[in-house]
């Protein structure tokens, strides 16, 4: 065995990295809120683009910029769905720190296949190279936030076509009363209201202009006793 061979991968700079760009963060905070709105806007689109696919509707032509500056704010479960993955990828950072600390552990474990599929030889060949760990970190973390808000867009629009969502009454502006077929509100934007009718299976982009009200009904409390 060569010196070569022997000596030990050098360490990831995860940490100092974090260090250099919290301390830059705190000297430029500006830059740095504006770099997590940016993101916000572009995990807004994300999601509403797979929101609204199912039902047809080409929400990225109805949209003006204000709504795509917004579209990752309308909803705070984007948040905490950007705070779970930051959580799943620190699990997976510790389930990696005690696998370059425990080589012997880690070579046993690869002789079962279920081990070489959590502990794989390219990870070690990646942690070589600190781009390609900072790359990586990075690449994962997105990942896993673009699949949970996936998810949940996903999750959102089902419900919806089983018949479960937010009920709204709409009158339209040459009616006097609400239309009898109450409807599913699925969102909105500068200029549309976008719904669907789940008797009829049909989704509808109607122009603001066109609705004089948008009335949510509200169950009838319970009585006291």
């Amino acid at each position: 065995m060569t010196a070569r061979d022997s000596a030990p991968a050098p360490a990831a700079p995860t940490a100092g990295t974090l260090a250099r760009t919290a301390k830059r963060a705190l000297r430029e905070p500006g830059v740095l809120l504006s770099l997590a709105y940016l993101a916000a806007s572009a995990l807004g689109l994300w999601a509403s683009y797979w929101m609204y696919r199912p039902f047809g509707i080409p929400i990225l032509e109805y949209m003006q910029p204000s709504d795509v500056l917004v579209a990752g704010l309308r909803d705070p479960t984007y948040v905490a769905l950007v705070a779970l993955s930051f959580a799943f990828w620190q699990l997976v950072r510790m389930w990696e720190r005690w696998r370059f600390e425990n080589p012997e552990r880690v070579e046993r474990l690869r002789r079962r296949w279920y081990g070489r599929l959590w502990a794989p030889l390219w990870r070690e060949r990646l942690r070589r190279s600190a781009i390609g760990q900072a790359l990586f970190g990075i690449g994962f973390a997105t990942y896993l936030t673009l699949w949970f808000v996936y998810w949940y867009a996903q999750t959102e629009t089902e419900r919806m076509l089983q018949g479960r969502g937010t009920a709204v009454e709409l009158t339209y502006a040459s009616a006097d009363a609400p239309s009898a077929e109450p409807a599913l509100l699925i969102g909105t934007t500068a200029n549309w209201v976008f719904v669907y009718w789940p008797q009829q299976h049909r989704a509808e982009a109607i122009a603001q202009q066109s609705l004089r009200s948008l009335r949510y009904p509200v169950a009838a409390p319970r009585p006291v006793r």
